[in-house]
């Protein structure tokens, strides 16, 4: 679990989804290597890892707008 400054409580490792089930709305990891990359104008990988999990994420974006499709992979370690 991770620290923040100012917080009173650590953090546990998560993914949270928005309600559509799909979109994620916010990623938690404490103690994490992250490697961001992009391949593309369109398209990035995301890499987020620490001890206990590895998160692979595909970033896309489509035609210039905004909103954003993720995709992800998780493997326990």
């Amino acid at each position: 679990m991770a620290k923040i400054k100012g917080w009173t409580e650590p953090l546990e490792d998560r993914i949270k989804y928005n309600p559509d089930g799909e979109t994620i709305d916010e990623v938690v990891m404490g103690g994490a290597n992250i490697h961001l990359e992009q391949l593309d104008d369109g398209c990035f990988i995301l890499i987020v890892e620490n001890e206990k999990h590895y998160w692979h994420f595909n970033i896309f974006s489509r035609s210039g707008r905004a909103k954003v499709d993720t995709t992800l992979y998780e493997e326990g370690k």
